[in-house]
């Protein structure tokens, strides 16, 4: 009876570092996503500040 308490033991600490894993990989691409936003942000701010008008691709009014 023991070892089938630890067998359900080891499948229920494999989901939880599953389910870990795949939350931490997830708050990754979030905080990548965030840094690449900015960073783009940033960008065109300091085109913006510099005096050009074309720093914002516009789409097509046709």
């Amino acid at each position: 009876m023991t070892s089938q308490n630890n067998g359900d033991d080891d499948d229920h600490r494999a989901r939880v570092n599953l389910a870990a894993a795949a939350f931490i990989v997830v708050i990754g691409a979030a905080i990548l996503w965030v840094a690449l936003a900015l960073s783009s942000n940033q960008r065109t701010q300091a085109c913006l500040q510099s005096g050009r008008k074309t720093c914002i691709p516009l789409p097509d009014g046709r």
